[in-house]
């Protein structure tokens, strides 16, 4: 795969969220976990909704946070330049926000705090490999930690 030229705007957007979750994570780590992770029993006893979108920004290691920050990098230029800011960014949210309703549903009473964009990132590397091989269905493995995974059926209209 080839690097893009210029990153487009959303795609620059999602790697400068990560890099000041990154940031708040080291200054603040206890709170920006607590109040910005995904914890299923705070979102479902405390309506901490915000949790299943703030949780993508943050990343648990300088590794997790490279590897997400590269694939995006490479991966979601060529679909944001496709569809369009709008519904690009739309979609990386979405891939999100179903991996942490995920994530929810096979731990609901869990307090154990999920964090890092590796869901959508693997939903946005599966529908660019189906783009760039001009396939219609694919299919991807999700893990979702502690030993819970899920396989993931994908179809393009």
């Amino acid at each position: 795969m080839i690097p893009p030229q210029r990153i487009p705007k959303i795609t620059a957007s999602l790697l400068a969220a990560m890099l000041a979750g990154a940031i708040a994570t080291v200054l603040l780590p206890q709170w920006v976990i607590t109040y910005f992770g995904l914890i299923p029993a705070k979102v479902l006893q405390n309506s901490y909704l915000w949790q299943v979108v703030t949780y993508i920004f943050l990343h648990g290691s300088l590794a997790h946070l490279m590897l997400n920050m590269f694939a995006i990098y490479m991966l979601c230029p060529s679909l944001e330049n496709l569809w369009g800011e709008r519904k690009f960014l739309i979609y990386f949210l979405i891939c999100g926000m179903g991996a942490a309703l995920l994530t929810i549903a096979m731990g609901p009473g869990s307090a154990m705090p999920t964090i890092g964009a590796s869901g959508a990132r693997i939903l946005v590397t599966l529908l660019n490999a189906l783009k760039t091989r001009g396939l219609k269905r694919g299919a991807a493995a999700i893990c979702i930690g502690g030993g819970e995974a899920l396989a993931l059926g994908v179809e393009l209209l």
